[in-house]
């Protein structure tokens, strides 16, 4: 994503993959849509998963199970994980 916005990154994804495309359609502000696709890019790259359709494809347990590991992983880093208080 060098030299790319996030915004650019996810009119280019959408064209070649609909599961993201869905996703991304359900969200109308350009921040929520930054912070979103951020975190799920980083949770594709921590689990190696290069396509957005095969993740949506996934059984649900296996989807839940790889989002416990992502997050202890992020705690045991030192990363803070939850909500952030709204502004």
């Amino acid at each position: 994503m060098i030299g790319k916005t996030v915004l650019e990154y996810s009119k280019e994804t959408s064209k070649r993959h609909r599961s993201f495309r869905n996703f991304i359609r359900g969200i109308s502000r350009d921040s929520t849509k930054i912070t979103y696709v951020k975190f799920l890019r980083a949770f594709m790259e921590f689990h190696n998963i290069k396509d957005y359709d095969k993740l949506a494809q996934m059984e649900t347990q296996k989807i839940d199970e790889m989002f416990e590991d992502y997050i202890d992983e992020m705690v045991d880093r030192g990363v803070k994980v939850g909500m952030r208080p709204f502004r």
